[in-house]
């Protein structure tokens, strides 16, 4: 990735629920780029390091907390637990999404209808 590329023109904050190789990498990556990000996983406690390490723009807490923060939400787990997922945090994230309009063919993926 080119540097100059990587700088976010404005930060945004994301949401990452699972923060293992995929989750914590591409959250990382985001952080150093500028942009604040929320790490979550079912043992947040695991993360605080991580986190500590990356400095202010990296915080820790719940799924459902961090899908309240982002504007942006990477759901970085196993393709099975994606129906679970949806269904756990649904009231956490329902404020912060709109379904695409009707001319678009996609759908939040995992939002139980």
């Amino acid at each position: 990735m080119l540097p100059h590329l990587a700088r976010a023109a404005s930060p945004t904050r994301i949401g990452v629920i699972g923060a293992g190789s995929l989750g914590g990498t591409v959250g990382r990556l985001w952080v150093k780029a500028g942009h604040e990000v929320m790490f979550s996983s079912r043992h947040p406690e695991e993360l605080e390091s991580m986190a500590r390490e990356l400095g202010p723009r990296a915080s820790v807490g719940q799924p459902a907390q961090a899908a309240e923060f982002g504007t942006v939400l990477l759901l970085a787990v196993p393709f099975e637990a994606l129906p679970q997922v949806g269904r756990d945090l649904r009231s956490a994230y329902s404020g912060n999404w709109r379904r695409p309009s009707r001319s678009s063919k996609a759908d939040p993926v995992g939002v139980p209808t």
